[in-house]
């Protein structure tokens, strides 16, 4: 089904606007100096939001080094994770506040860190307590530094799609 849906939008595309990539693409894919720093800029305003889930990650691969676990399986994640942090870049981040496009990221890290700890034998009761106080310690700094994110409190605040609301109630008669 997705196959041919995509096909049909592709026949569609083909035929209307004689395109074979979507005006999004050209849209969003410019190689100015200021896209692209505008992206870096967006990427590494993230900090907030992305540090305690990637130290869980990387606390999860040190320990699973420490137990001469392979870590080879990690490229799995760790690839999609830096293509995701490119296409970033390359589109200049976002125009919305509240760093949705991160959110890929957070799950990516996420994956990697579960991964990376599973390796622990979960009966020993000192290496379960680890795992728990690690994730604990990363939920809390996540919500704490998220919420201090300047475009999160932005993303809070913002309620201008709430201007049309009486547009649409006359409209909805």
């Amino acid at each position: 089904p997705s196959a041919a849906a995509y096909v049909a939008q592709l026949i569609f595309r083909l035929s209307y606007y004689r395109e074979w990539i979507p005006n999004t693409a050209r849209l969003k894919v410019k190689w100015t100096p200021s896209r692209l720093e505008g992206g870096f800029e967006y990427l590494m305003g993230s900090w907030r939001v992305l540090l305690p889930i990637v130290l869980f990650a990387v606390a999860g691969l040190v320990v699973r080094k420490l137990c001469k676990q392979p870590l080879r399986a990690a490229w799995v994640v760790l690839c999609p994770a830096l293509f995701w942090s490119a296409y970033l870049v390359v589109i200049g981040g976002d125009i919305f506040p509240g760093r949705r496009h991160v959110t890929v990221l957070l799950v990516l890290f996420a994956i990697l860190g579960a991964w990376a700890f599973s390796s622990l034998d979960l009966r020993d009761k000192r290496m379960g307590s680890v795992i728990v106080a690690a994730g604990i310690a990363c939920i809390g700094t996540g919500a704490w530094w998220g919420t201090s994110d300047p475009k999160s409190t932005d993303a809070r605040h913002e309620r201008w799609e709430w201007e049309g609301e009486v547009s649409g109630t006359l409209f909805k008669s």
